[in-house]
């Protein structure tokens, strides 16, 4: 990963910033949102942030008081959901910087906000007074669909305190997942079957309870700072103040995690993890500045570990075309992307330092990179246009050599290296940013015909494994 920009805030470079997401639209992928202390929204253009060029596009301050979270709309629409401190939740317009709709019910800070995927109509929203409200768009009041009062009440005990709700998900148009304490673990929510335990509180369908590494974490409180999920809603990761990011099934809603993954430092509640939306990596901040990256599929430690701020980073956020972006408690943020050129790296060795590239096999093999520039989906299907054969992406082909040394952590300098007793070299390719949807990109590795290390390469069903990012950009 290269480290493409380094900003700060232009309007109030010295408000906190609580949030950044990216627009998960494939039309808007440049669009980054960032909300602060002050209840300003701030959109920015990367579409250049490869040139060190962002734009910010708008500031609108849609509340006086901090936003703790927005949402983005699933549709093409440049509408956003936001929650903020004074108790209530705007539906927006950014482009014309207009407030829709005012939502109001809660009696306490709007913590966490959620869209549904599946019907855009719906969302669901939690706050501080430990209550959630799952809303609909298409009421003419703007008033609640479904009310669940002190949701994290401890069941056990008749006069419990009434606990905060920190993160919300709404999977789909059936069920909730909301997450506050440890103590009172992830709560699942069927809302067609909401059942009133009292007036004052609701019974959950389910309850994922605090399951930790270690037994003497019970003695301190631990809780959960905010819900994630991949891009086809199987899998739900939530991060938690004692350092670790729990992994669940969000299909057969078990209760024991999947997975655990460690490394991070959480202290705050503010901590937002991104998943790669075409790749399976999760990236999240950590207490000392660091981002890590894991690989959910194959190891529960980090497997990439991105230097460069200087205190603890809380939110990151990655966009389609495979842009991350981290922000600081400075506050300061940063856009990464991965990167092909080690003259690169080397010359931005501050702002980039990726570690622990791990790979499967004790070889060394010899791999022929083609690197194309984009091209639409019917020229890479083979029905290009007589009129636009003229433009088939051009190719540079270089030969490079990896040494795989037993589970061997490689740097990214050994990786893309010069071989020794060799004067190939990995030159950089100009990577355009698409201008469309239907723009992808196409890059293969092959093994190399005709070498003589050709008995030493990886066998085919080793072959096609992606193990890093950049494998992600390429096809096999």
């Amino acid at each position: 990963m290269l480290c493409l920009s380094v900003a700060r805030n232009e309007v109030h470079e010295d408000d906190p910033l609580f949030c950044a997401r990216f627009n998960p639209n494939y039309q808007n992928w440049y669009l980054l949102g960032m909300c602060n202390e002050i209840g300003h929204l701030n959109v920015y253009n990367t579409k250049r942030a490869e040139v060190n060029v962002i734009k910010l596009s708008t500031s609108i301050c849609f509340h006086k008081n901090a936003i703790f979270d927005f949402a983005w709309c699933p549709d093409i629409d440049l509408k956003v959901l936001i929650a903020s401190a004074d108790e209530s939740i705007s539906y927006s317009d950014v482009e014309t910087g207009k407030t829709l709709s005012t939502f109001l019910g809660h009696r306490g800070s709007v913590r966490a906000i959620s869209w549904c995927k599946e019907n855009p109509s719906l969302f669901t929203s939690a706050g501080r007074d430990g209550h959630l409200l799952v809303w609909d768009l298409r009421r003419s009041e703007r008033t609640a669909a479904i009310i669940v009062q002190n949701a994290h009440l401890d069941l056990k005990k008749k006069n419990g305190l009434t606990q905060p709700i920190c993160a919300v998900f709404h999977r789909c148009q059936r069920y909730v997942l909301s997450a506050g304490y440890a103590e009172s673990g992830i709560r699942v929510w069927d809302l067609r079957k909401i059942r009133l335990v009292s007036r004052s509180h609701c019974r959950p369908s389910a309850v994922w309870p605090y399951s930790p590494f270690e037994t003497d974490r019970w003695q301190r409180q631990y809780g959960f700072t905010s819900i994630s999920s991949d891009p086809t809603n199987k899998f739900v990761f939530v991060p938690c103040t004692d350092g670790t990011i729990y992994q669940y099934s969000a299909l057969r809603l078990d209760p024991e995690p999947i997975n655990r993954f460690v490394g991070a430092t959480i202290r705050t509640y503010y901590v937002y993890p991104t998943v790669c939306p075409f790749a399976p990596f999760l990236a999240c901040g950590s207490e000392n500045g660091q981002t890590l990256i894991w690989n959910y599929e194959k190891w529960n430690s980090p497997m990439y570990t991105m230097d460069g701020h200087r205190v603890g980073v809380c939110s990151v956020s990655w966009n389609i075309y495979g842009q991350l972006v981290t922000c600081s408690d400075d506050p300061s943020w940063r856009i990464w992307a991965p990167c092909w050129d080690a003259k690169l790296v080397k010359e931005n060795r501050d702002y980039c330092s990726v570690r622990q590239l791990k790979f499967d096999s004790d070889r060394i093999v010899r791999i022929r990179m083609k690197t194309y520039r984009f091209r639409s989906r019917d020229q890479l299907a083979g029905t290009t246009p007589e009129g636009h054969r003229g433009r088939a992406a051009s190719k540079s082909t270089k030969l490079i050599t990896v040494n795989l040394e037993s589970r061997r952590a490689l740097t990214l300098d050994k990786l893309f290296g010069n071989p020794p007793n060799s004067s190939n070299t990995l030159q950089a390719s100009n990577i355009n940013l698409p201008d469309s949807s239907e723009s992808m990109l196409l890059s293969s590795m092959e093994e190399c015909p005709g070498s003589s290390q050709s008995t030493a390469s990886r066998p085919r069903s080793v072959r096609r494994c992606r193990t890093s990012i950049l494998d992600y950009f390429t096809r096999s």
